[in-house]
């Protein structure tokens, strides 16, 4: 009997000690707590934190994980930055056909695009983008590139690998240029209609002509963007357009006109553009009573009194005085 009792002393103390481990682990178990990580933030915070990043990371960001994709898109497209034309002609090409991304960007800089870039470096500009597809004009590979510069074949200054392509050898005379044409501008301006800043301070602007509809309609290029624009910028063809299947673009009404549409406009630089007149001036600050203008060296003459930098009110003053 006494031992019988002592068995069960045993069982109810070895079932107590288990009961309490279980007990313990249990306990243990609800203070576990999941680790936080950016992918359990909320948007806002989010947000915030893609503000201050810069636009490698947030490229990154956008390729690593669709969630953080959402959040990270909106920083990036906001204020695009471009290392050359080429950069910007695939800006162009992406947001002309994809209409959500469009109505993230809010400001449009193209002023750091001659500077980024050291005037003896040669690379693909928005021209090598619109013969991308033309197998006669392929980019060549850096290690076969040679540039002439004072009679002698040099190699070019070495951008960092699978950072930029070179230009292609068929368009020689435009490795140097860093203009811009006024057909990929107006893209822009009529894609983002949530535009409140436009920078092409400094930025030569190259001449180009929109394909008419008739001519795009018995042609194999025609319009594939959502704003049905189509220009010979964005064409990779030749000299061989006949005069009514084009029609030149005259900036001082085709981008006045594009840029008077813009609701949230807020700030427009065009210093040094030779297309911004008088008549230009006074037409944009009548329609913009509150947006800062930079004017500074525009018109056809110099020493201006209107082109100046101020508001509106200051600039239509300068020019009721001439």
């Amino acid at each position: 009997m006494a031992a019988a009792m002592k068995a069960a002393h045993r069982l109810s103390s070895s079932g107590a000690s288990i009961h309490s481990t279980t007990s313990s682990f249990r306990s243990r178990k609800r203070k576990y707590y999941q680790v936080a990580c950016l992918t359990s933030m909320p948007c806002e915070i989010l947000d915030q934190i893609f503000c201050h990043l810069d636009q490698k990371t947030l490229h990154a960001i956008l390729l690593c994980n669709k969630y953080l994709a959402d959040s990270a898109a909106p920083a990036l497209y906001a204020a695009p930055t471009f290392a050359s034309t080429y950069r910007f002609a695939q800006f162009v090409s992406l947001i002309t056909h994809n209409a959500p991304l469009a109505k993230l960007v809010r400001e449009l800089d193209l002023s750091n695009i001659p500077s980024e870039v050291p005037e003896d470096m040669p690379l693909a500009g928005w021209r090598d983008w619109k013969y991308r597809t033309d197998p006669l004009h392929t980019i060549r590979r850096e290690d076969n590139f040679r540039l002439r510069k004072g009679g002698k074949v040099v190699a070019p200054p070495t951008p960092p690998k699978g950072v930029h392509p070179l230009p292609s050898p068929f368009l020689t005379q435009y490795h140097t240029c860093r203009d811009v044409p006024f057909g990929a501008l107006l893209h822009i301006i009529v894609a983002c209609q949530g535009l409140r800043k436009i920078n092409i301070s400094d930025v030569p602007m190259a001449a180009d002509y929109a394909v008419l509809s008739p001519a795009a309609r018995y042609s194999k290029y025609k319009p594939t963007a959502f704003t049905n624009l189509l220009f010979v910028s964005d064409v990779p063809k030749a000299y061989t357009w006949r005069p009514d299947e084009t029609k030149a673009i005259n900036a001082a009404v085709d981008i006045v006109d594009a840029v008077l549409k813009l609701r949230n406009l807020e700030y427009f630089g065009a210093r040094h553009g030779v297309w911004v007149t008088s008549a230009v001036a006074n037409k944009l600050v009548t329609s913009y009573p509150k947006v800062e203008w930079d004017f500074r060296d525009c018109g056809g003459y110099k020493g201006e009194r209107w082109a100046t930098e101020g508001t509106s009110e200051e600039i239509h003053a300068l020019l009721n005085t001439e």
